[in-house]
């Protein structure tokens, strides 16, 4: 059976279509399609496959170093982070994953390749500085301007309207990269000038990018004959056979030692209550090198495993908020699980009681066995009234990042939480729960959480790809839909079953620091994770809500020029960040309420820097608000907060600023512990998830069309643009390539 286990948020950014006579359907589907083939097949590839930049390398050592000494540049930082893949991202890389990626072009040529080390002395540091490219990537040899008018005649698109659909997207780029950098501007000055920070003086001295004494200096060894031969890129003059060293010790690129990796770890971790006892259980983990996250997301759900949602059933029900409560009332456990690279990793499950199973059934039989076990033991349904039902009352994702030089960092991000942090400390008894704390839980429960890792930045050309692809992907879908545009439903639903989709939003929010500033002056220098939570919950009249959040868990980056201003720049590029949360939020989810954009907040800040102006400041907050702003003061952060009304506000609705005094990194952080910005829905109006392993189960947007349609025709028009609006809603605000969004747009015109 195909796994797809998440279908997030793809909003419907054009609502209309002008239906085409069947033959022209055709027509423009071959055609479309044959634009899609032509540009996945001609698309620059060497930003991320070593087998295509090899192409462009050339075979000798000498071409090979020649290519990663022009392509690539230096930059300082400890340890193995971005791999091969990631240096071909963002051209820049250190010692070691310059050399990583060089070993690699050299292997693929199918010349035998080592790596070399040795500790940088004073002698081989002398007289480098003129000689290393350091802090600038530049730009690559395949990045050229796409010719329109030769691409339309070749797929035998119209050349007028693809100009046009290129011209639009050029348009709108420029248009949120305006939008973006006016809110940024501003909030920055008020942001340094409410932190006290004074631009440094004309005189500051910018000292070059360099090595440090003792420091690791990785190369590469080529066996030539019987004599291995150094292929050196720090220095742009060296040729095959040159050196700034004599190598120490030698590895093969295989046995690098591990505690040279970065590494992300990622584990679910649950809260259940024994008794009076509170417990905390590991579900899963999950631990990667940072390198073989690059170009790759991870998925976080909480699989049902008692209730067996079914599509059809969504498209069937008349009322979508009824469905999804009456499908969480019936649930009683619940499987962790993350996927990555296409593979499922799951462990241990945990009943609504609270308590962990330790093997969870996978199968029917299985599952319906433990459930008469769960009515047997008393359990009862996750929705009664039974006390032993309310014992799991948390759930978080955590992330532990490690890294050469650098502290364990570890971040928890929230699920749900029926304690709340206030109560947890004070310690004591579990709180009294109701039962509709438990439904609570249960629908929260039914949504997903989608982490995009970043060891380098993410260049156009790769995020392009991958938006075409979602589309090429959906090949078989379209075209049948063409065929027979009066498909019984039940058949739609087992299409729709097919799909694989693309999150834009969260691709999105990976590029768009570099896509919207102008003056970007530092690098990824340590692992970098954004988050898209997609998460349901019950609001206070009873219907189900949709809250998206984009989330930004680390950003802290290396600054060029080491003689700039990095506070400034530190501060600027957080806010960016948190603009960029709100406008990717608008862009993809145009419906139902969103929080106020801290970069775009007009009134006054207020810096909070002890517990003793918390107290004063924050009074009017939620108290789980303000314990989680003193753990950020206690951490050694600085706080600015907004100076406005906050009575009736709930937590998703507040934010604030949290700052490194030292460096300047910033982070927009919201009253719900995500990020400062979340949209809100209800969930008739935005494609929502539950999860189930090996089946996606609900699709909300297009389950209430198909089950408000009266016609097979109508059911058809209802799933007919289920793709294009992602890749649009991205390629438009994001991705520069004119090529994707001519053939995306395309592709949502015709629907």
């Amino acid at each position: 059976m195909k796994r797809l286990l998440s279908l997030l948020a793809l909003l419907t950014t054009f609502a209309g279509w002008a239906p085409a006579q069947e033959d022209q359907q055709q027509d423009q589907l071959e055609a479309y399609f044959r634009a899609a083939r032509m540009a996945l097949r001609d698309g620059p590839r060497d930003r991320y496959a070593v087998d295509a930049a090899s192409e462009l390398a050339g075979t000798t050592p000498a071409e090979i170093l020649s290519w990663v000494q022009r392509e690539t540049d230096w930059v300082p930082y400890e340890g193995v982070l971005r791999g091969a893949s990631g240096v071909l991202m963002d051209r820049l890389g250190n010692d070691w994953d310059r050399a990583l990626l060089l070993a690699a072009l050299c292997e693929h040529a199918g010349i035998t390749a080592r790596l070399a080390t040795a500790p940088w002395t004073e002698a081989a540091l002398t007289g480098l500085g003129d000689r290393i490219d350091a802090g600038t990537a530049p730009l690559p040899e395949s990045q050229r301007n796409v010719d329109l008018k030769e691409f339309a005649q070749a797929a035998r698109l119209p050349q007028a309207a693809l100009e046009a659909s290129a011209e639009s997207l050029r348009w709108q780029r420029q248009d949120a990269h305006d939008r973006a950098n006016a809110q940024v501007e501003a909030t920055t000055a008020k942001l340094l000038a409410v932190l006290g920070h004074v631009e440094p003086g004309e005189s500051a001295e910018s000292a070059p990018l360099l090595p440090s004494t003792g420091d690791l200096h990785v190369w590469v060894e080529v066996l030539r004959g019987e004599e291995w031969v150094s292929l050196d890129p720090i220095d742009r003059a060296a040729v095959p056979g040159t050196s700034c060293m004599v190598a120490a010790t030698t590895v093969e690129p295989s046995e690098i030692d591990e505690a040279l990796y970065h590494r992300l770890t990622f584990r679910a971790v649950a809260e259940g209550w024994v008794g009076t006892k509170r417990e905390e259980h590991v579900l899963v983990e999950l631990s990667a090198r940072a390198a073989e996250t690059v170009g790759e997301t991870l998925e976080f759900v909480m699989s049902p495993l008692t209730t067996q949602p079914e599509m059809q059933g969504a498209a069937n029900a008349s009322d979508l908020g009824d469905y999804y409560k009456e499908l969480a009332a019936g649930e009683t456990q619940w499987l962790a699980t993350f996927v990555f690279r296409d593979e499922q990793v799951f462990d241990r499950g945990i009943r609504c009681d609270g308590s962990v199973n330790e093997s969870p059934q996978m199968s029917m039989t299985g599952k319906a066995v433990e459930r008469a076990a769960d009515l047997i033991g008393g359990l009862g349904r996750a929705g009664g009234g039974k006390r032993e039902a309310l014992g799991y009352t948390a759930q978080w994702l955590e992330i532990v990042r490690e890294g050469p030089g650098l502290a364990p960092s570890t971040e928890r991000r929230v699920i749900f939480d029926l304690v709340g942090p206030l109560a947890r400390k004070a310690g004591g008894e579990r709180p009294e729960l109701l039962p509709v704390d438990a439904l609570a839980r249960n629908v929260t429960l039914l949504g997903a959480s989608r982490l995009l890792p970043m060891a380098c930045d993410i260049p156009d050309a790769y995020v392009s790809r991958r938006s075409l692809y979602a589309i090429w992907q959906q090949k078989d879908f379209f075209e049948r839909v063409a065929e027979e545009p009066a498909l019984p439903s039940e058949e739609l639903v087992g299409l729709i079953g097919e799909l694989e989709t693309f999150d834009g939003l969260l691709w999105g929010m990976g590029r768009a620091r570099q896509a919207w500033n102008s003056r970007l002056a530092s690098f990824i220098s340590e692992s970098q994770l954004v988050i898209h939570h997609e998460r349901p919950r019950i609001g206070a009249d009873g219907s189900v809500l949709v809250e998206s959040g984009v989330d930004v868990v680390w950003n802290a980056r290396t600054h060029f020029d080491p003689g700039a201003d990095g506070f400034a720049t530190g501060i600027r590029e957080g806010v960016l960040d948190t603009a960029a949360e709100a406008l990717l939020l608008q862009a993809f989810q145009p419906g139902g309420a969103r929080s106020l954009s801290l970069a775009a907040f007009h009134g006054e800040l207020q810096v909070v820097r002890d517990a003793e102006a918390l107290a004063e400041a924050a009074a009017a907050w939620p108290a789980d608000v303000q314990l989680r702003m003193a753990r950020d003061l206690a951490s050694g952060h600085v706080l600015a907060l907004p100076k406005r009304e906050v009575e009736g506000l709930s937590d998703w609705e507040l934010g604030y600023w949290r700052v490194d005094p030292t460096t300047g990194a910033c982070l927009g952080m919201g009253g719900q512990g995500w990020g400062a910005a979340v949209a809100q829905e209800m969930v008739e109006n935005t494609v929502m998830v539950a999860f189930a392993i090996n089946t996606i189960v609900i699709i909300g947007q297009f389950g209430q069309c198909v089950a408000g349609s009266t016609t097979p025709a109508g059911d058809a028009k209802c799933v007919r643009s289920l793709v294009c609006s992602a890749v649009l809603a991205l390629t438009g605000i994001v991705v520069a390539n004119p090529i994707v969004g001519a053939v995306g747009g395309g592709l949502c015109a015709l629907v």
